[in-house]
């Protein structure tokens, strides 16, 4: 059975960075089908045409065409095809992609996180035979295994498909209940059976996820990401780059997040050393000499990463990395920090949100006091290693004070970098809940579920008061630092982390793209 994996194209507006890295959920998907002697396949749409072409406005298209995707599919004439449908803003590109595998009769498996969100608003399009809900590895082959036995569900009668494969499945049409299908039993699994769909939520987690293969990167184009020398986001130090995954689930419960969406709230953490050999790997046959870790917690335990960091030293790997999606602050201390910048750390983000602690409230962040975000923040300027923080504005309730506090705080905590996104209300979370409830979204052009670009209203702002508002935090906290920066000694510490070639080509980057959003985005 041929099983081709796909990563849709990306529709973007101008203001918005294309990250061009390899998708490392399809190929974990890839190395565990491939572990079961499964032939697989993977296609980044994004990697194989990174040439944006004008739409409309000012609305650009990352990636192959729908054409020569098409094309694609019928010369691999692959009996199953996986996409990936991770973003919601990406959500009609994801269909467009299962319409043409659909009419190239392939069985059609869609999974990520807005798939997993929304799975009845999948399976009516039509295109989709199965949404693969969360973590995907052992459904997906549960799923393998039950169309390879003769149970694949369909409720329409068999076309003519091409693939020898497809000739040999069995319908349900004539059993007398689906109850006497074991697809019906799998976790985590929504399909549609005559007429009506059918949800299995997902209430399994892989416990030792070091049981999972590394990720099947000899199945991408390996070269042709690390040639861009793009990164999870414009922070790169040194290229090449890519990304390394360490752990999986979240125990935190804040309103505006959807990881859990995916991985659940039970936090698992790979084998210090394992971690390790990945990123040993991945430097020895790719040459790399940056990590991004896009764990959501890679900190948690924290004993695990004084683990990863004195295996790094030991093993000689001369490498920089960061944690663009962010780390837990409060798992942060002095030796923890000299430890990990020895390790080659050189820049770590941090998912403060808000300076207001009303809004704090509403979010439920694990940590709330101010004044332990500042202290933590200033052992991470005093080991040398470069701060970024992510704010969020424009919760339902917060009005024009609270997000004058948030700027104050993200000046005052003295961060080296800050980033101000729109509270978007993603599908899954409790924020989109409540915003449904309090009638501050309808019914939503998925489209237009974007960190700087959505379509709601708050209980103070409009949709085009939001934006403005975010184009005057950007450019008052731009002003407010450049003020900062006058004060010798803290210039001067700031400059002595330039202690390379790479790092000044990094703070110019940075430079570059803060320039951009504070003043070019901010005066228009």
């Amino acid at each position: 059975m041929k099983i081709l994996l796909i990563k849709p194209p990306l529709d973007l507006f101008d203001f918005e960075v294309a990250s061009i890295v390899p998708p490392l959920g399809l190929a974990y998907i890839a190395g565990f089908l491939e572990k079961n002697d499964y032939n697989v396949k993977i296609l980044d749409t994004v990697v194989e045409d990174t040439e944006p072409k004008h739409i409309k406005d000012n609305l650009y298209h990352w990636g192959l065409s729908y054409e020569k995707i098409n094309e694609f599919i019928l010369k691999e004439k692959p009996d199953v095809v996986g996409i990936g449908c991770l973003f919601s803003s990406q959500f009609r590109n994801s269909m467009v992609v299962a319409k043409h595998a659909k009419e190239a009769g392939c069985i059609v498996v869609v999974g990520g996180t807005h798939a997993s969100a929304n799975p009845e608003e999948l399976l009516k399009s039509g295109y989709i035979d199965y949404v693969v809900l969360g973590e995907g590895e052992e459904t997906v082959l549960e799923l393998m295994k039950s169309i390879e036995n003769k149970e694949e569900l369909r409720s329409n009668s068999s076309k003519s498909r091409i693939g020898k494969y497809h000739n040999k499945y069995t319908f349900l049409n004539n059993k007398k209940s689906i109850s006497d299908s074991a697809i019906c039993k799998i976790d985590g699994l929504a399909y549609k059976y005559r007429g009506k769909i059918h949800v299995n939520q997902k209430t399994k987690y892989i416990k030792n996820i070091d049981t999972i293969p590394m990720p099947a990167r000899h199945l991408l184009p390996m070269k042709k990401y690390l040639d861009l020398g793009s990164g999870h986001g414009p922070s790169v130090m040194r290229t090449p780059c890519t990304s390394v995954i360490t752990s999986r689930g979240c125990p935190f419960n804040c309103v505006f997040c959807s990881t859990h969406n995916v991985w659940g709230k039970t936090w698992r953490g790979r084998d210090a050393k394992k971690v390790v050999d990945e990123v040993e790997e991945i430097v020895k046959t790719y040459g790399v000499k940056e990590v991004h870790f896009d764990d959501d917690n890679i900190s948690l335990d924290r004993e695990r990463m004084e683990q990863i960091c004195n295996e790094i030293i030991k093993r000689g790997l001369k490498i920089k990395w960061c944690t663009p999606n962010g780390i837990a602050l409060w798992t942060l201390d002095e030796a923890l920090l000299r430890l990990m910048k020895k390790s080659g750390c050189y820049k770590l983000s941090f998912g403060l949100e808000s300076g207001d602690k009303e809004t704090l409230k509403f979010i439920r962040k694990p940590l709330q006091n101010l004044g332990i975000v500042k202290e933590k923040v200033a052992l991470v300027n005093s080991a040398g290693i470069w701060t970024q923080g992510f704010f969020i504005i424009g919760f339902p309730y917060e009005s024009l004070s609270s997000v004058q506090n948030t700027v104050n705080f993200a000046v005052d905590v003295d961060l080296d970098f800050a980033s101000f996104e729109i509270a978007a209300p993603l599908p899954g979370t409790d924020l989109y809940r409540i915003m449904r409830k309090e009638n501050m979204v309808n019914e939503i052009d998925w489209e237009d579920i974007r960190l700087r670009h959505v379509e709601m209203k708050t209980k103070h702002f409009t949709t085009k008061e939001l934006v403005k508002l975010q184009k005057q935090v950007y450019l008052g906290f731009f002003k407010r630092r450049l003020f900062g920066y006058l004060n010798p000694i803290k210039t001067f510490k700031r400059l002595r982390r330039i202690d390379s070639l790479d790092s000044l080509k990094f703070i110019a980057k940075i430079a570059k793209r803060v320039y951009y959003n504070a003043v070019v985005r901010g005066v228009e």
